[in-house]
């Protein structure tokens, strides 16, 4: 019983010290249209320790159940015509009663501006979650904002990071 315990100890240390984390960011300037929520295309998978993000969807499937920090930026380019948003959705449902969003309103024309999320959710394991969406009502199509850089800091992005495990109710 005494050694079971300690392989069970020694499993549960080994999760705890490499948890399920993601950072991906985009690459690609991309257009999106007026007034349409639209699926942010993160191709650039820094990093993804459970192997849970498929860059051809742009969706992260949670390999274990727990809390988890997510985290996200919507990067725009320059235009000061009306608002931007961000948002996530489950499994790329548009339901705004999934969807987490914020808002930003550009103050001046050649301003980029970005959205930002970052919040604590519960999941079970396996859910296929956290498209990032963008939307935009400048009358136009308007392109996400790519800088030269591969840190998050200029790009769109999305993080995810195991927090806890659920605790029964």
């Amino acid at each position: 019983m005494s050694s079971l315990l300690a392989l069970a100890t020694a499993a549960q240390m080994a999760f705890v010290s490499n948890p399920p984390m993601l950072l991906v960011s985009q690459t690609v300037a991309q257009s999106v249209p007026n007034s349409t929520f639209t699926t942010i295309t993160l191709t650039n998978v820094i990093y993804d320790n459970y192997s849970g993000y498929n860059t051809g969807t742009s969706q992260y499937t949670f390999p274990v159940s727990g809390w988890y920090r997510v985290s996200y930026t919507v990067q725009w380019s320059a235009n000061a015509t009306p608002a931007r948003f961000g948002g996530t959705a489950n499994g790329g449902s548009v339901n705004m009663n999934n969807t987490t969003t914020a808002n930003d309103l550009p103050t001046a024309s050649g301003v980029t501006s970005s959205v930002s999320i970052s919040s604590v959710i519960s999941v079970n394991q396996g859910l296929t979650v956290i498209d990032v969406l963008g939307d935009q009502n400048s009358g136009a199509a308007l392109n996400t904002q790519v800088g030269t850089s591969n840190l998050t800091g200029y790009n769109s992005y999305l993080s995810v990071r195991w927090i806890n495990q659920l605790t029964p109710n």
